[in-house]
C-alpha cells in the first residue's frame, strides 16, 4: 500500500478528523521497532516534517537512521510512504490540483483545492511546477504523441562555408 492508497483510506474512515499525524509517528515507531537492528542505526531520535495532504499542513516526526556498512543516512517512514526527500505535497493533493489547473488558472487553482478550507492553498509557481513536472513524466513514459514532440534535427554530411 503506497501513501495515495492509505491517505485515501484514511480519509474515508476519519473523515478528516486531522488522525494523519498521530498514525504517521505510530507507524514511525512501528518500523522503529522492526527495522533490521543489524543494519540500521539510530541517528537522532525525532526530527519534524510538514506535508500538504487533504487535511490540510500535518506535521509530524520521524527517526533518522544511518545504514551501518554504507553509511548513508535516511528516514525509513519517508521511504515506505514514498516521499523523496524535496517533496512536500502528497500525491492525491497534486492530483486534485492538477485537475484543477487544466480548468483554471495557476492561481485560482491553487486556491481552489477545497473550497471548504480557506487556509489549504498552494501558489502559483507549484501549480506550475507541477504542470510542468506531469509534462517531464508523460515524456519518459512515452505517453505523447509523436505529432506532439519536437521533430529530430536533421545531420547534414557537409557544411559548405564560403569565404569572400
Amino acid at each position: 500500500m503506497d501513501f495515495q492508497e492509505f491517505e485515501e483510506k484514511l480519509w474515508e474512515t476519519t473523515n478528516g478528523m486531522g488522525r494523519l499525524r498521530v498514525v504517521l509517528e505510530a507507524r514511525d515507531e512501528e518500523i522503529h521497532r522492526e527495522r533490521d537492528r543489524n543494519a540500521f542505526q539510530v541517528v537522532r531520535r525525532k526530527d519534524q516534517r510538514t506535508i500538504l495532504t487533504l487535511f490540510g499542513d500535518v506535521t509530524y516526526r520521524r527517526t533518522y537512521h544511518r545504514k551501518k556498512n554504507t553509511w548513508e543516512y535516511r528516514y525509513l517512514l519517508d521511504d515506505q510512504i514514498g516521499f523523496g526527500k524535496k517533496k512536500r505535497i502528497d500525491p492525491l493533493l497534486e492530483a486534485l490540483v492538477l485537475e484543477r489547473a487544466t480548468e483554471l488558472s495557476s492561481q485560482k487553482a491553487g486556491r481552489a483545492i477545497l473550497p471548504q478550507n480557506q487556509k489549504l492553498t498552494v501558489s502559483p509557481e507549484v501549480v506550475k511546477r507541477l504542470v510542468h513536472n506531469l509534462r517531464k513524466d508523460e515524456k519518459k513514459e512515452g505517453k505523447i504523441s509523436e505529432k506532439r514532440q519536437k521533430p529530430a534535427k536533421k545531420k547534414l554530411p557537409y557544411l559548405f562555408i564560403e569565404a569572400a
